[in-house]
């Protein structure tokens, strides 16, 4: 993704909505959406990894994912 990533421009842009075990202790998936080109990446919560609940958080900005554009 972060090299599909790299090749994304203004007229045509790419997003990435995932939900990925992570390295926390809390319960669990990360719910994450990243977009490019910026490479921004949005924390958007936590979801069961069998979609029973989703606990949506406030996105946060976290920095770029692969080289800046």
């Amino acid at each position: 993704m972060v090299e599909a990533g790299a090749r994304a421009t203004d007229q045509a842009p790419l997003a990435w909505l995932a939900m990925e075990a992570d390295d926390t202790d809390q319960d669990g998936a990360e719910v994450s959406l990243t977009v490019w080109p910026s490479g921004v990446k949005f924390d958007l919560g936590r979801a069961d990894f069998h979609g029973r609940w989703v606990r949506w958080a406030p996105p946060i900005w976290t920095p770029p994912i692969g080289p800046a554009t």
